[in-house]
């Protein structure tokens, strides 16, 4: 990464083994499905359900970076990258403190944003109040840090595949998933890297829900 590059970060719920194996099923299912093949489909490593997106500029880096360059030399750019994670980690650590642990529970599979369009297949999530609650306070954490506020409405999906061919559909309509509901009681920072033949994304910091304890 050069010093021009932005970081893309993300804050997203990782999923448990069971879960994340239900869904390496059903995608095997859908793969062998008339145009499957031409769906790009995740890595079963790299399901997640998205938080929050944090897209760390130069400017961004260099402004959250400075009082530490100016207490503590960094000896390398890995010393600057560890410190801009530990302040980016203290930042969502305080904002869901109060958050309790909560149910996730995956409801159906559809196109993403809609069968006319699609661009995407997606499993939705059930809404609970508890995830916008943890949406809401990880986007104040963000802007906090200098981010640009999000426009869009926070809509909790998972993505399965992308839709790379305008007449791919036809899989299927709709699937209703018959999955047990995971406790969610952390949050994941993730480092995304895009290389030319994948995505990768790398657990940086898993950060306990809850960590204040009221008296």
């Amino acid at each position: 990464m050069s010093t021009h590059d932005s970081l893309r970060l993300f804050f997203a719920i990782e999923l448990n083994v069971e879960l994340r194996q239900a869904l390496t099923q059903l995608m095997d299912e859908l793969k062998q499905e008339p145009l499957g093949h031409r769906v790009k489909w995740e890595d079963p490593e790299n399901l997640h359900v998205t938080l929050r997106f944090l897209e760390i500029t130069n400017e961004i880096r260099l402004k959250l970076t400075t009082c530490a360059w100016d207490t503590n030399e960094f000896r390398s750019k890995a010393d600057e990258l560890k410190s801009l994670y530990s302040i980016v980690v203290e930042c969502a650590s305080g904002a869901i403190e109060n958050i309790k642990p909560f149910s996730l529970q995956l409801h159906n599979v559809r196109f993403f944003p809609s069968p006319t369009a699609p661009r995407a297949i997606v499993a939705d999530i059930i809404s609970t109040s508890q995830l916008f609650e943890l949406a809401h306070v990880l986007e104040k954490a963000a802007v906090s840090l200098g981010l640009t506020p999000e426009t869009k409405p926070y809509l909790p999906h998972l993505t399965l595949g992308r839709i790379f061919h305008h007449h791919a559909p036809n899989l299927r309509e709709e699937l209703t998933l018959n999955t047990n509901a995971m406790l969610v009681d952390k949050i994941v920072l993730f480092n995304s890297e895009k290389t030319e033949y994948s995505q990768t994304y790398t657990p940086l910091e898993r950060i306990s829900l809850q960590t204040k304890v009221n008296a």
